[in-house]
């Protein structure tokens, strides 16, 4: 099943300590790749949320077997 990590609050740490503080939870996680930063306070990040999001489903919207 696919997944999507999205560290939410990101108006709330500052940028220079973000990646420090995304290492920690992909490492804690165990992840391939640091989760994305969205805040939905200040909107920052949405546009990189919703691209990701499309690219996840977007092999399955488009599959002709699910007609």
């Amino acid at each position: 099943i696919p997944f999507l990590p999205v560290a939410t609050k990101a108006d709330k740490i500052s940028k220079g300590s973000r990646s420090k503080h995304l290492g920690i939870i992909k490492k804690g996680l165990v992840l391939d790749q640091a989760p994305l930063c969205f805040s939905a306070e200040t909107g920052e990040g949405m546009t990189a949320v919703a691209e990701a999001i499309e690219e996840i489903i977007a092999p399955v919207v488009s599959d002709p077997a699910l007609d």
